[in-house]
């Protein structure tokens, strides 16, 4: 959730914009746990969907952080959930054996 680190993985002391003294490494760790796209998307029509849940495939990817992944398409299940305090999007992903997610929460 929004505000933990695992430090093995996300050194929580770098921030934006990089300073002098931050490592290339820690900078290659904050990498390494991140992936940033845009691209066209649109609901995966082979696979049932309904209001509140289905398959959306995003790409071809016209800016992506992983630049070897330029021109592909990431496909994520998405679930809403319509709760007390508002209405949110879970999207998920496999990649490989790493399994990724996103929530937002409609303001």
């Amino acid at each position: 959730m929004a505000g933990e680190s695992d430090a093995k993985t996300i050194p929580i002391k770098v921030g934006w914009p990089p300073k002098s003294n931050d490592s290339d490494t820690d900078w290659a760790l904050v990498g390494r746990s991140a992936l940033a796209y845009t691209g066209p998307f649109r609901l995966n029509e082979s696979v049932p969907a309904n209001e509140t849940q289905g398959q959306i495939i995003h790409g071809p990817l016209t800016v992506v952080s992983v630049p070897s992944m330029l021109g592909t398409t990431i496909t994520r299940d998405y679930k809403v959930y319509n709760r007390e305090d508002g209405i949110y999007l879970h999207l998920s992903g496999r990649f490989g054996t790493f399994t990724a997610e996103a929530w937002w929460r409609k303001l």
